[in-house]
């Protein structure tokens, strides 16, 4: 399994990487119109997987900083699961920590399985 999940986290990256290539790319949470633009469908994309069974004891937040703020803030406003997860991305990992992938792979596994 840590086999497949790594090959996973590498074919991100790879991706990631050939994305920011060929697309100009911007975080909503880095511009305020962008942002308020896209809350009500996060809000309404959240609802929509509750309601089609999500469970709603943990939400998991790939990306940490001021994304994880503003889904922490989210949930505090709506309430839609009883915690926020965080978990570093993936290219974050694969740039500055790499050497301790095998560690990131057995904490990814670890919270996905909780």
């Amino acid at each position: 399994m840590k086999t497949a999940f790594r090959n996973i986290l590498i074919m991100l990256i790879i991706a990631g990487t050939l994305a920011v290539i060929y697309w100009l790319i911007i975080n909503y949470y880095d511009d305020k119109n962008l942002q308020e633009a896209v809350t009500p469908f996060i809000k309404k994309t959240f609802l929509q997987q509750i309601e089609l069974g999500a469970k709603d004891e943990a939400l998991i937040v790939v990306g940490a900083g001021k994304n994880v703020k503003f889904i922490e803030s989210l949930n505090n406003e709506v309430g839609f699961f009883k915690k926020v997860i965080s978990l570093d991305h993936p290219r974050f990992i694969m740039q500055y920590r790499r050497k301790k992938l095998d560690e990131y792979i057995d904490h990814y596994l670890e919270m996905l399985v909780k």
